[in-house]
């Protein structure tokens, strides 16, 4: 994670993208009972991001 975060000061890898993964791994971990646009609404209300959003990058990253 430290060579992360150094790519990261260093302008090599986006924090947004860093931010993505982070999302898409949420989103995977949460209870498989809570239906999809519930897991979109609560990842977005811990980003702070709007919920298309997050359902954006989930779809994104999982083609």
């Amino acid at each position: 994670m430290k060579i992360i975060k150094e790519l990261t000061y260093l302008g090599v890898v986006s924090p947004n993208w860093l931010r993505d993964i982070r999302i898409f791994e949420l989103f995977h971990s949460l209870p498989s009972d809570l239906c999809v646009y519930c897991k979109y609404e609560v990842i977005a209300d811990r980003e702070g991001i709007s919920s298309e959003r997050v359902k954006h990058i989930v779809l994104k990253l999982g083609r």
